[in-house]
């Protein structure tokens, strides 16, 4: 038998040791163990490592000292509340969370929700998974305007997220300042809302394959000036037969991809000579068909807001090809450039000065009235 021999530390190296577990203990994260079955789990202050297997759990984790937390929901339709800085792996099941900023989160197989809390800063990155998800950044803004923040802080608006609906046909609202949003596989839906209060500005948003829609859309609100919305967007749709909806103030990218485009324009405001929209792709022949639709070009841009005081929808557009303007207004004309082609619009009765203008780059052929919805 092999004789064991003790050893002890002389005091002031037990001391420093006992020293530097006691500054380790607090860092290391609280493990908090659901069941199989449908549980309630709540984090506590500091770290916290949260499994809660199989079942329907609710974990809530959204205390104001909760952050840094790593979720492992596990299979189920689970419930989550997270705090700042949090690592989410949702798991299968058609799952809900409410997040905060600066998370990384995985939602995994299902048809998910993802929402962010009114103080949501930004700085995350959200994969849906497969299924027909729904994450929506705009739920924060309605929140607090609901709640009476007639005007939060720009400090507040979220900024550089990324968001990949994954495979399935995804319904995604991103807000803020310079995020990225793909689609992936599926019939997607992406919208940004242009709200006065939050300035939402260079997107780049990504179809990808399917039938998808984008749409960058201004909610004006009667008496204001909706002169102050976002600008510069990137916008592509990728394979398939997409419809691209542009109401920004002006300077946005357009790529259709392949497949038969719509290019839709609603708000006269949203381009012009001095800061026009680019439509990089644009193609009208016997393989592909783009089309750009005219048809409710008006002043506001958003058709609610239209009825409600009274403007008219029906842009009632008249096109002269590539005659010049008759000065009587509502005509729509071709110009070739060194670029392509620009598409003009007079939309007013009177003569303006302010042209809506958007330019076809590398477009040399013959347009018709055909490549147009008027």
């Amino acid at each position: 038998m092999n004789n064991l021999k003790l050893t002890t530390l002389p005091w002031q190296e037990n001391n420093a040791l006992s020293q530097g577990i006691g500054a380790l203990l607090p860092q290391l994260p609280n493990i908090i163990l659901g069941t199989g079955g449908d549980d309630l789990l709540k984090g506590s202050n500091g770290k916290d490592w949260v499994f809660g297997f199989a079942g329907n759990d609710i974990i809530k984790l959204n205390t104001p000292e909760n952050d840094a937390d790593t979720v492992f929901a596990g299979d189920g339709d689970d419930e989550i509340y997270t705090g700042d800085n949090a690592t989410v792996f949702a798991g299968a099941g058609n799952d809900s969370l409410r997040m905060t900023e600066s998370s990384t989160i995985f939602m995994g197989d299902g048809d998910d929700r993802v929402d962010a809390g009114l103080d949501v800063h930004g700085h995350n990155t959200v994969f849906g998974g497969d299924g027909n998800d729904r994450i929506d950044f705009n739920y924060n803004i309605y929140w607090g305007i609901h709640y009476g923040i007639d005007d939060p802080p720009r400090e507040i608006m979220p900024e550089d997220d990324v968001i990949y609906g994954g495979a399935g046909d995804d319904w995604i609202k991103p807000m803020g300042e310079n995020n990225l949003v793909h689609g992936d596989e599926g019939n997607d839906l992406i919208s940004v809302e242009l709200l006065l209060q939050t300035p939402t500005d260079n997107g780049r948003l990504y179809g990808d394959d399917g039938d998808d829609k984008i749409y960058i859309v201004n909610e004006p609100f009667p008496g204001y000036n909706i002169g102050q919305l976002g600008t510069h967007f990137n916008l592509d749709g990728g394979a398939g037969n997409d419809l691209l909806l542009s109401s920004s103030s002006g300077g946005d990218t357009l790529t259709g991809g392949s497949g038969n485009d719509v290019f839709l324009y609603e708000w006269v405001g949203a381009t012009s000579a001095k800061d026009p929209d680019i439509i990089t792709d644009f193609t009208f022949n016997e393989q592909e068909q783009d089309k750009i639709n005219l048809r409710e070009l008006n002043e506001s841009g958003y058709e609610y807001y239209d009825n409600l005081i009274g403007w008219e929808v029906d842009s009632d557009l008249t096109f002269i090809g590539y005659q010049p303007f008759s000065g009587n207004g509502k005509e729509v004309r071709l110009e070739h450039t060194a670029e392509g082609t620009n598409v003009e619009v007079d939309p007013f009765v009177e003569p303006s000065a302010e042209l809506f203008q958007i330019q076809l780059v590398g477009v040399t052929q013959e347009l018709t009235q055909e490549a147009f919805i008027l």
